[in-house]
């Protein structure tokens, strides 16, 4: 899966299945994580924004799922996504 993100250090990356991707010591700030392209019935709205209507599900450790996430000083949080067929 190809993924583009806003706000990281590294503003694309690829995981193959079952793969993961760390980012350590981030400032506290707002943070995007895209697929693209997205898999399932999508929309582009904007360069690296699409509205997914299924197919990529996306779980955080802070209960909050979607694609933006607000980090605050100290915070930990892992996400992860999976693809639904």
């Amino acid at each position: 899966m190809e993924f583009r993100t806003l706000g990281l250090p590294t503003p694309a990356f690829t995981l193959p299945a079952g793969g993961s991707r760390t980012w350590k010591n981030l400032a506290p700030g707002t943070y995007v994580v895209v697929q693209a392209p997205p898999i399932g019935a999508a929309t582009q709205v904007g360069e690296n924004e699409w509205v997914i209507e299924g197919g990529l599900q996306t779980t955080c450790s802070d209960g909050v799922s979607g694609n933006e996430y607000e980090l605050t000083a100290g915070e930990r949080l892992t996400c992860t996504f999976t693809a639904i067929p």
